[in-house]
Parts: structure tokens; C-alpha cells; sequence
């Protein structure tokens, strides 16, 4: 676990979703990103944004910069990403369509 994690992203975002107390922690890959012209960061990944759609990052533009280019590094390294997400038991579940992480962390693999 020494070397496991190597960035932490904190951004204040926060969930869409309704507040609950179930919470999970997912290591996951970004497979789609878009930044819209509405200013949101969306993206996809292979568990818990896939079956419902997309999810967001939402926020000022420097958190959404830095998180924009995190996903775009790990996806162009081939890297995971650790995000806690509220509404959610595990990761097999799905996150409701626009979700939004907690925060996050790069992983180094």
C-alpha cells in the first residue's frame, strides 16, 4: 500500500443524488469524457457510472481543470482512479444518472 496512492484530488463536489449513509469506495477506469459547452466535466467509467448514464463534475473551473486533466492522464496512462461515492453500497452498484464523486484519488499502479 506504500506506493499505492500518489495524488489526492480534493474538490468540493458534491452528489446529486439524495443524500444517504451508504457510501463506497471504487477503483475504476474513465472510459468517456466530455467537457459540454455548459462548463460540466462528464464521464463514464467501467462500474459504477456505466448502466445509468453519465456522471459529473460540477464546480468551478479550477477544480474541474484539475480534475478534467487527472482523468485525462489516467486514461492516456492506463491508470485507475479511487472515487468515494455516497448513494451507493458497492461497486457493483450503479451511481444514479449525473452522480457526482465525493472526491478522488490517482492511483499509481
Amino acid at each position: 500500500m506504500k506506493n499505492l496512492i500518489s495524488t489526492v484530488v480534493a474538490l468540493p463536489l458534491f452528489v446529486v443524488a439524495a443524500q444517504s449513509n451508504a457510501s463506497a469506495w471504487c477503483t475504476e477506469s474513465v472510459e468517456d469524457l466530455v467537457v459540454h459547452k455548459n462548463g460540466n466535466v462528464y464521464f463514464t467509467t467501467d462500474k459504477t457510472c456505466k448502466d445509468n448514464g453519465w456522471c459529473i463534475i460540477p464546480g468551478d473551473e479550477e477544480n474541474k481543470n484539475r480534475a478534467l486533466t487527472t482523468m485525462l492522464t489516467t486514461q492516456i496512462n492506463d491508470k485507475t482512479i479511487l472515487f468515494h461515492w455516497r448513494g451507493i453500497d458497492s461497486c457493483s452498484e450503479s451511481n444514479v444518472t449525473f452522480a457526482s464523486p465525493e472526491f478522488f484519488i490517482l492511483k499509481r499502479d
